[in-house]
């Protein structure tokens, strides 16, 4: 365990950071990368790689720590000698272009030396070294000290000596040291007035934590030092980095070297992997598929017979009527392009139990039986179930009903232990080859073509290689151009602007570098208040960030800021918080303060004008509200697209704007339930009005129909034809009402005002009843629906009353969960071969697909793991959360799942919107033509993410 440091025990505000870390670039055993992972893992702030001798890691550890939040310090230890000592310098905050030090760095690597500890007292010496870090715009500290001298008395000789030649400071706080070395160290750090730096040393991850905390004020010390380090650095100076280049001559032989021969060697290594690899990998993943769909097809039927089974064990059917049952139910089971493939039964013995066509051998003993090649086939398969429970097997059999044709067939077949019984199912040989077959052709057709545009490309490249060398300096020429014309913009901008996150500057555009007087790579070393000083000016907005998490950003307000030479300028502000998390970070625009007394009524306007889409949303619903008749309800409704194009035009997440659709369809229905029940009189009987579907999961769009049922409760002294013609009346009341409001009927009718859908609490009992033990699985389309229901209006107790018995039902027939999953893997992600999304509209809408379906499919994942798990939630994000609480998911798995559904919300509201604005009917169908790049690439990342939760539903569930 790590060992707690002297400075743990302090009462400051304290921070952690790791100053001294190693990778694989020396004698570390973690890529820069897996360090700063392990850095993020531990909570640590900042961190410097300080690699032996080499600088090497450092670009990768930097794009790693912006990846995780964490705070970089160039660092690096040398080492070198003074007089008899040899001594580990560590540098941070340099330059590591500095050309001086690129050079003797280089000069080491030369050396080809294994070794990552190699001194360079043959080039500089501990003074020399110093001096150099110096003139990088670094600070140099003495690596683990008492490592290096274990004498007190002589270790500060030591220090002396170096201090002289301008030594910073030491690493007092070091995870290796004991408690007294650790004191003894800050106590010559503070007798010397040398800087504290903390570290761990860390090489490897096996026993050992990175990370050490120290006092914020001694940590701020050490982030002052670095801060006031020179620098060459000029505000800005990010734009000039690209040098006027120099002229290139035109070389035939290197277009031809550089261009052709790479693109010809990638075509060889295509044509080489596509024949040699590739197509017989897809030959052999197709057979595998078949064998899979086969095997999946067996588990679903000897799933009946285990339904059988357990009906006799619970002495609801003798043995002799559930296996009559089971043999009718696998006998009527069909399925393939012809709805001719089948399954069939027999015994150990063997003896033919049911053959839907070789109905002659049923009842049969067939130990004789002979295929056409004269293997005892029956025989065959009962001794593999009784070696192996179940497995594959080939043969020879007639071509399904058609007993005069006879091809090779491989079937799967299982043991049903219980009764002894022998149930498979197969595929034939032929119809696998004829589809590898047409793959193959296809394939080699597409690669033809591919093939062939290549190399047309290839000689056009080679004759336009001449053209493109002798534009080069033009284009050079405008690129320099560009550049200063940037340039020019970005300096006469008038507006800064600085992130903040955890209260850390993260970023800064460049007028906020020169506002402050920062230099670019110093930026990150700053807080939120070394930056807005915690003064009376900026007091109360400081405050106000603390206390006022409702609000995603504010208006301008006054503040000042500190600039990086310590004066103070007075500016304005406009503080923006995360739209959709307070806690997501800060958006600072900055500028100085002007004299807005002439501008009131203009800046008041704007000020409103940015709020409209909450208070739009506020006064819809209160509107609503204290609506007296449908009419007014219906005028109010039509607002509602105009709000969604508001929040989506300001970033505002899809889910939350869905989320804010269902909230403003239960508003208006409660009304309209309201309203209907001062015209009819008040209900005979307790009730509860559910949605259903989209609205019931709280994720509806533009394009949501109507989806509801009522439930009321009987107690038996009500006259039930009278409670029941009430019910039905209003539902048939409110659902007309709904659908002038805007929300159509469903078109199933699966609505209130059906009286399938409006009826008492004992009736749906029975009905969710009778669909979970008996449902085929086409109706579980139909039906899933149901199971997302959601009280609205009257007595909520009697949906959870409901909700229970489902899920007892459940508990109680398994079986019923596996056809959930195989609804649920119903969707097949629109991906080809390399990525590509393909478009499936059909006739009726030819190059589109529709971004609908996908959603549904996680949506459905959510249902049936809440199903499984007697999650009570109706909502598919609140399922999700309770899905990954229960360790089913990972959080990088739920982030990516709720990313791909926030995506696929997206694109569907943008969609509708657009088709809105020009008057086209409403649908879930795009054109992935029209898709930016991005868009694209998260549609596409959203797809594969679908097709990870089927894998994960294919092992949970069907496995």
């Amino acid at each position: 365990m790590k060992k707690d440091n002297l400075i743990d025990k302090t009462t400051d505000t304290q921070i952690r950071v790791d100053m001294h870390c190693h990778s694989t670039f020396s004698d570390g055993t973690l890529s820069p990368e897996q360090v700063a992972k392990n850095l993020s893992d531990a909570g640590v702030k900042y961190a410097a790689l300080a690699d032996h001798n080499t600088l090497a890691g450092l670009p990768s550890f930097r794009r790693a720590l912006t990846q995780y939040g964490i705070g970089f310090i160039s660092g690096l230890e040398i080492t070198t000698e003074h007089k008899t000592h040899v001594l580990h310098l560590l540098a941070y905050g340099f330059d590591p272009d500095y050309p001086e030090l690129s050079a003797l760095l280089r000069k080491k690597d030369n050396n080809k030396d294994p070794s990552a500890h190699t001194t360079l007292q043959s080039f500089r010496t501990a003074a020399e070294i110093i001096e150099l870090i110096h003139r990088s715009g670094g600070i140099v500290v003495l690596a683990h000290p008492v490592k290096t001298e274990p004498n007190l008395k002589k270790l500060q000789a030591i220090i002396n000596e170096l201090q002289k030649h301008g030594l910073d400071g030491i690493e007092a706080v070091y995870e290796p040291n004991s408690l007294d070395d650790e004191e003894n160290l800050l106590e010559i750090a503070a007798r010397s007035n040398l800087l504290v730096s903390a570290g761990t040393d860390y090489h490897t991850q096996n026993g050992t934590v990175p990370g050490m905390n120290i006092p914020m004020k001694q940590w701020k010390v050490f982030r002052d030092a670095l801060l006031q380090t020179s620098s060459d650095f000029i505000p800005g100076s990010a734009l000039h980095s690209l040098q006027k280049p120099k002229k290139q001559k035109n070389k035939w032989l290197s277009f031809v070297i550089n261009i052709f021969l790479p693109a010809f060697l990638s075509l060889v290594l295509f044509i080489v992997a596509l024949f040699v690899f590739l197509l017989p990998y897809f030959e052999e993943t197709m057979l595998d598929r078949k064998r899979e769909n086969i095997r999946q097809l067996t588990q679903v039927a000897w799933g009946v017979l285990h339904e059988a089974a357990e009906e006799v064990e619970k002495e609801l059917l003798s043995l002799e009527q559930a296996q009559t049952l089971a043999k009718d139910r696998i006998s009527a089971m069909r399925y393939g392009i012809e709805n001719k493939d089948y399954f069939w039964l027999q015994d150990t013995t063997p003896r033919i139990l049911m053959h839907p066509y070789r109905t002659d051998l049923n009842d049969q003993d067939v130990s004789d039986f002979q295929d056409a090649q004269g293997t005892r086939i029956f025989v065959a398969f009962s001794d593999l179930v009784l070696d192996k429970g179940e497995g594959y097997i080939s043969y020879v059999w007639q071509w399904k009903d058609d007993s005069d044709r006879i091809e090779p067939k491989e079937s799967y077949i299982r043991l049903f232990e219980p009764w002894g019984w022998i149930i498979g199912t197969g595929i034939y040989v032929n119809d696998v080859q004829a589809e590898i077959e047409d793959l193959r052709n296809y394939i080699v057709i597409i690669s033809g073509v591919i093939i062939i545009t290549v190399l047309l490309l290839l000689l056009y490249l080679i004759q336009q290689s001449i053209l493109l060398e002798k534009s080069r300096s033009e284009a050079e020429q405008l690129l320099l151009e560009s550049t200063e014309r940037y340039q020019t913009l970005s300096e006469a901008a008038t507006e800064g602007a600085l992130f903040v996150y955890d209260e850390r500057c993260r970023y800064a555009n460049t007028v906020m570098y020169e506002l402050l007087g920062c230099p670019s790579d110093k930026i990150e070393l700053l807080g939120l208040h070394d930056v807005f000083p915690d003064i009376e000016a900026n007091k109360e907005w400081l405050n106000s960030l603390s206390e006022n998490h409702e609000n995603s950003s504010q208006s301008m307000i006054n503040g000042v800021i500190k600039r990086f030479d310590g004066t103070l300028l007075s500016c304005d502000l406009t503080v923006k918080k995360g739209l959709n998390d307070p806690e997501s970070g800060l958006m600072i625009l900055v500028r100085r303060s002007v004299d807005l007394s002439e501008h009131t009524g203009t800046y008041v306007a704007l000020n409103r004008l940015l709020h409209i889409p909450s208070s739009i949303a506020s006064d819809l619903a209160d509107s609503i509200k204290n609506a007296y008749q449908v009419n007014e309800v219906a005028v109010l409704c039509k607002k509602t697209s105009g709000l969604v194009v508001s929040l989506l035009e300001n970033g505002t997440s899809s889910i939350a704007i869905a989320y804010m659709i269902s909230i403003i369809s239960d508003l208006v229905l409660q009304k309209i339930i309201e309203l209907s029940i001062n015209e009819i009189g008040n209900p005979p009987t307790p009730f509860t009005f559910l949605t259903l579907g989209s609205h019931g999961r709280q994720s509806q769009t533009l394009f949501s129909d109507q989806d509801n049922a009522i439930v009321y409760k009987l107690t038996g002294k009500e006259d039930k034809e009278a409670v029941q013609e009430y019910f039905l009346k209003l539902g048939t009341m409110v659902c007309d009402a709904f659908e002038v409001a805007g929300y159509t009927k469903c078109i199933g009718k699966m609505i209130a005002g059906n009286p399938e859908w409006c009826k008492p609490l004992s009736t749906w009992k029975a009905n969710f009843g009778e669909w979970i033990r008996n449902t085929e699985p086409q109706k579980i389309v139909e039906f899933s629906i149901l199971f997302d229901f959601r009280p609205v209006s009257g007595d909520p107790e009697l949906a959870s009353e409901l909700r229970n018995f489902i899920y007892s039902e459940i508990q109680d027939t398994p079986f019923f969960l596996s056809q959930i999953a195989q609804n649920a893997l119903l969707f097949k992600t629109p991906m080809r071969l390399f990525g590509n999304i393909v478009t499936a509209g059909g006739k009726n809408h030819p190059g589109l697909i529709d971004v609908k379906t996908p959603a549904l499919a996680i949506v459905g994942f959510a249902r049936l793991y809440s199903l499984k798990h007697t999650i009570r939630e109706s909502n598919t994000l609140l399922q999700l959360d309770a899905i990954k609480s229960l360790g089913i998911l990972l959080d990088s798995e739920h982030r990516d799942i709720v990313a791909a559904y926030e995506t696929l919300m997206r694109l569907r509201l943008w969609n509708q919107v657009l088709a809105i604005e020009h008057n086209q009917q409403l649908d879930n169908w795009i054109n992935p033509n029209q898709l930016s790049h991005l868009e694209e690439v998260v549609l596409r990342e959203s797809f594969k993410e679908i097709d990870e939760f089927q894998n994960l539903i294919q092992r949970d569930f069907l496995a």
